[in-house]
């Protein structure tokens, strides 16, 4: 069975495809583009295959929340970034999957059928998937949490490795712009992607295992929970004049303590070294493609001078701003 899209409210057909996990086996990236109009609004889709692994990268803008009706029958391992956009996918085979901004899953199937729901708004997003013994061969010997999720895999369990979605840390947004603006065609371009899914499953091994291991610190109510998410939107939007503490808890209506305690456990860092690299990361990135100098840097970022912004630039990757180049 091809996957297929339908309008839920008169099962018109929206989008079909006809891949399988074998098409995914290419020795140089087969690249696919599609334009996909909605009852929603509109998508485009980007889709890189390779060595068993398929790369999807969409971008969509839903005018008004017209449900689709999701269905197909591969067999797949499936990692999924929600970069923009809030949406909901009620799902027969693993249960109801919710994603905000900036969060992430992994999972696996032998099909999946649903229905997608997305708010109104821009939504962004990347999913790696992944030909199923292609996955159990790339994560052999690794940590405890890939070890039972391949296990459960193999005897074709359908399985979810965490029970809701994880935030995307840093180095990993880093890598998912990286991907979206690979540079590079043909066999260059094969091994960029396949080395930077490599770097995916390493920082997601280890992101697992903190989660399993700190699991029991991780109930957070599901109040506090979205207080610390916001609060770290909030510093994100206020980047130039980040508030203190004192004051970002009283934002966002939560005590310091369960403030600083919740966004470690989320994040696994502290609230303003989280800040510290998403400044530092950001400049990385306009810096590769020029889009700014570093006096407009500094001052965007909120660091009083180009020279304390060169300092913690040099602290952080080992190279002064000046010496970074576009590829």
């Amino acid at each position: 069975m091809p996957t297929l899209v339908r309008n839920k409210q008169d099962g018109a057909l929206v989008h079909t495809n006809d891949y399988r996990p074998s098409d995914f086996y290419q020795e140089s990236v087969d690249e696919k583009m599609h334009s996909i109009r909605t009852p929603a609004g509109e998508l485009v889709l980007q889709q890189w295959h390779f060595e068993g692994i398929r790369i999807g990268y969409s971008q969509s803008v839903v005018h008004l929340p017209a449900p689709l009706f999701w269905q197909g029958d591969m067999e797949l391992v499936q990692l999924l970034f929600n970069l923009r956009g809030v949406s909901t996918f009620e799902g027969t085979v693993l249960g109801d999957l919710s994603f905000r901004p900036m969060q992430h899953t992994l999972f696996y199937s032998k099909g999946f059928e649903g229905i997608l729901q997305a708010e109104k708004g821009i939504h962004e997003s990347v999913v790696i998937q992944f030909a199923k013994e292609s996955f159990l061969n790339l994560m052999e010997e690794t940590t405890e949490p890939f070890r039972r999720m391949g296990e459960a895999i193999a005897k074709g369990k359908a399985v979810k490795i965490a029970p809701h979605p994880l935030p995307i840390s840093l180095p990993l947004q880093t890598i998912l712009a990286e991907i979206i603006s690979c540079p590079y065609m043909g066999k260059m371009k094969r091994i960029f992607l396949y080395a930077k899914t490599m770097e995916i499953l390493m920082l997601l091994a280890e992101a697992y295992q903190n989660y399993a291991l700190h699991q029991g610190e991780g109930n957070l109510p599901a109040a506090d929970k979205q207080r610390i998410i916001f609060a770290r939107d909030y510093l994100i939007e206020h980047l130039q004049y980040p508030p203190t503490i004192p004051e970002l808890s009283k934002i966002v209506g939560i005590n310091e303590c369960k403030l600083k305690k919740g966004f470690r456990v989320l994040y696994q860092q502290s609230l303003f070294s989280y800040l510290t690299d998403y400044r530092m990361e950001m400049a990385k990135a306009a810096l590769l493609e020029k889009q700014k100098n570093i006096s407009e840097l500094s001052y965007d970022l909120g660091y009083s001078s180009p020279q304390h912004f060169s300092t913690a630039f040099k602290k952080k990757f080992g190279i002064a701003p000046s010496q970074i180049k576009k590829r």
